[in-house]
């Protein structure tokens, strides 16, 4: 084995390995985003950018192009009006208060 192909084996090396970190770097911007594994390996192609803060304000601009998709369910959906309770006036009120402290004094003697 010469230097030569020795030298380019490790050059492509290199240069796949850089491109493998530049597009794991990419799919963690995604995901940060809000992506799920599925979206971020569609829209990874649009993540362009040569340093890591172009790549973070293309993600940013792709987030608000298209909006990542939500994995909850909202829950008012279903859900109607809260029932309110029944409104007891002051003086309702304060019979049943009478009552049970004068339950509890007969109860204690």
């Amino acid at each position: 084995m010469d230097y030569k192909t020795l030298y380019e084996q490790l050059e492509t090396e290199i240069a796949d390995r850089k491109a493998q970190e530049d597009t794991e770097g990419k799919r963690k911007l995604l995901l940060k985003q809000g992506y799920n594994e599925k979206q971020a390996e569609k829209y990874l192609s649009h993540v362009t950018g040569e340093t890591e803060q172009e790549q973070k304000q293309a993600a940013m601009r792709l987030a608000d192009e298209i909006p990542p998709k939500k994995t909850y369910v909202d829950p008012s959906l279903m859900n109607g009006k809260r029932q309110q309770p029944k409104r007891v006036n002051g003086e309702e009120k304060g019979r049943t208060l009478a009552r049970r402290l004068l339950a509890k004094r007969r109860g204690n003697k």
